[in-house]
């Protein structure tokens, strides 16, 4: 028979009457026969649930003292209650305060909304993809997300069609990368090529470390007019000075097959990025005299090509395989710093990045 005890603080016991003892039930929910005659014989009575309650009592004390037991036992219950109502209204209101929050970063949310679709709709247009009546694009994920057939074989310019890349060459209005952007760029390519990861402890927005002393090189990014965003002097340099280090700007990525890897996996994060990286690569002889694909990783890549004699920077010989930049007539502070990048070969077909022939 089920019996339950609460110990008051006296030490002595409360036997609790009417303890539920269990019940049966069919599929159809009726109480089976069997465990009804044995509630029966025991003198159960059916509560109001279907189950049985226990009606036997054990003796534990005068009436005086059960009386005593009966009101502290009442008044635990209303600390208990007390102290429920409590915990209910911290955990209402901790969840009023997060509805609050949530509820402004939505708002916040739906404010750039509008901008992010009609960035995502002009990029599907070039894609030709379809939007729906609003303008959203809900293949646009996709997009960034799948990768051609044949793309293990797509050479510089079918990528660059890919993504449509050239669309995004004609806009003067491109932000500046963030720290948050460089991120992006640095970890998905220590993601790609597990063998090498960035070390300098100068920020990409900044620019990089000229010297063993990680001194920064002598400009700065700003907008331009040749290409929207450019490099400036910071201060006056004078004809000669070293104003650019290519070896401790770049990197060179070890094939073609990584170098997709690498443009793929940034266009299932950002297919603006992808571009952005399809232009900051190019082709360059090594000391080896080995031709291999640099990229650069700051914004140094921001350096725009002028030719003739609007290139106020260049190496001393064509060939420096550590591309270092020496001022070629002084330059005053706000220029802009421009370099003549036709002295080198880019040649993409022969580091595996050949255009092939798409249906």
């Amino acid at each position: 028979m089920a019996r339950r005890r609460i110990e008051n603080h006296r030490g002595g016991d409360l036997l609790l009457a009417s303890v539920p003892v269990g019940k049966v039930e069919k599929n159809d929910g009726s109480t089976t026969e069997v465990a009804r005659r044995r509630a029966e014989d025991r003198g159960d009575i059916e509560d109001s649930g279907g189950g049985f309650l226990n009606r036997e009592y054990v003796p534990i004390g005068n009436k005086k003292n059960n009386k005593a037991r009966g009101n502290i036992f009442n008044l635990n219950r209303g600390v208990v209650s007390i102290l429920c109502i409590a915990v209910v209204g911290a955990v209402f209101a901790e969840h009023s305060r997060r509805s609050s929050s949530a509820c402004s970063r939505q708002a916040q949310a739906n404010d750039e909304q509008p901008e992010r679709e009609r960035e995502e709709a002009r990029i599907a247009d070039g894609l030709g993809i379809k939007t729906d009546e609003s303008g959203s694009i809900g293949a646009m994920d996709e997009v960034r997300q799948s990768r051609p057939d044949n793309w293990q074989k797509y050479g510089w310019s079918n990528m660059k069609t890919h993504f449509d890349c050239r669309r995004r060459a004609k806009d003067k209005t491109k932000a500046m990368h963030t720290e948050e952007d460089w991120k992006v760029f640095i970890e998905t390519y220590e993601r790609t090529n597990r063998n090498y990861s960035f070390d300098d402890p100068v920020k990409p927005t900044e620019g990089y470390s000229i010297d063993d002393e990680h001194n920064i090189q002598p400009w700065r990014p700003g907008y331009s007019d040749h290409g929207g965003r450019g490099l400036f002097a910071s201060r006056d340099l004078k004809k000669g000075e070293l104003v650019h280090v290519g070896a401790n700007s770049d990197f060179v990525v070890p094939d073609a097959d990584t170098f997709r890897e690498y443009i793929f996996s940034l266009g299932a994060i950002s297919v603006e990025k992808a571009c952005d990286m399809l232009s900051w690569c190019w082709t360059q002889e090594d000391k080896d005299e080995v031709l291999r694909i640099r990229c650069s990783m700051n914004i140094a890549i921001l350096m725009n090509t002028g030719s003739g004699s609007q290139a106020n920077v260049g190496p001393k010989w064509d060939d420096d395989p550590d591309a270092r930049f020496y001022a070629k007539r002084d330059i005053k502070k706000d220029e802009e710093i421009l370099m003549d990048y036709s002295i080198y070969d880019t040649n993409y077909a022969k580091v595996g990045l050949k255009e092939i022939e798409i249906e």
